[in-house]
């Protein structure tokens, strides 16, 4: 496959939402009374304590060669937690899974404000290279794909624990029947096009985005 410069950036950027959404994770888990994540040095940002050789490496890799030279999936290493010493069990664990694909639409939402800003400084001010919207684009297609993919309701997916405090006994049995072939069930998911239409969408949504900004500066300027 001919090496793309995009690769790089895609990799960076998920490697940097990653470590986001796992320290988000730990942080939620923190203020719901479980300082475990803390205590093993998961409360940070730095990629090194969240980088899992598989979800974080190969994973994407993988996905690089498979969806054309991008790298869109992966996941980090899993955060500790001790349910036990949440207050409210259930909910609690909802809130933090819940906590990692929230903070990658906030990254999407603040790589937006970026984008936006970045689009006024180069219609008004002067030329910005094109790798800096490259980047920030990267981040923006990663962050959407990264939120939609952990929101899918197969265990060790955020979807499942989310999906779980909604379901009623029955069904939070079977969530629990299916756990131990979740990762099996989530690696053939990843050679579906599953992957494929979680990409589009991420298009769709940069695509909008970038309509938007190619049009705000002509109506600031002219009206």
């Amino acid at each position: 496959m001919e090496f793309n410069p995009m690769m790089i950036l895609y990799f960076v950027s998920l490697i940097f939402s990653i470590s986001i959404h796992e320290a988000a994770h730990a942080w939620m888990a923190y203020r719901c009374g479980d300082d475990t994540a803390r205590l093993m040095g998961r409360l940070t940002l730095n990629p090194l304590a969240h980088i899992d050789p598989i979800g974080t490496i190969l994973i994407p890799i993988i996905a690089m060669l498979h969806l054309g030279g991008i790298a869109l999936i992966g996941w980090g290493k899993p955060c500790p937690v001790n349910p036990l010493r949440f207050r409210r069990w259930d909910k609690d664990d909802m809130l933090v899974s819940l906590a990692g694909p929230a903070s990658n639409i906030a990254v999407a939402i603040a790589t937006s404000v970026v984008l936006f800003i970045l689009v006024m400084v180069h219609h008004l001010a002067f030329e910005l290279p094109d790798g800096v919207f490259d980047l920030f684009k990267a981040l923006l297609n990663v962050s959407v794909v990264l939120c939609f993919f952990n929101l899918i309701p197969i265990p060790p997916l955020d979807g499942s624990h989310i999906l779980r405090y909604y379901l009623p006994p029955a069904g939070k049995d079977w969530i629990d029947k299916i756990r131990p072939y979740g990762f099996i069930i989530l690696i053939i998911l990843i050679n579906t096009p599953l992957m494929k239409y979680l990409w589009v969408l991420a298009r769709v949504i940069l695509r909008l985005l970038e309509m938007i900004y190619r049009d705000l500066p002509a109506r600031l300027l002219f009206g």
